[in-house]
């Protein structure tokens, strides 16, 4: 979801919401930054 945020070089950054089970397997908590890889479908 594009949120207005802009990173250090002015692109628009999206949030992507992620449930408590997920970060907790992943170690992250509460605005702690992740790398996310989407695919398309086919």
């Amino acid at each position: 979801m594009n949120m207005g945020v802009k990173d250090k070089d002015g692109k628009i950054c999206y949030v992507i919401g992620v449930t408590k089970a997920i970060c907790k397997k992943i170690d992250k908590s509460f605005g702690d930054t992740v790398a996310i890889t989407i695919c398309e479908r086919v």
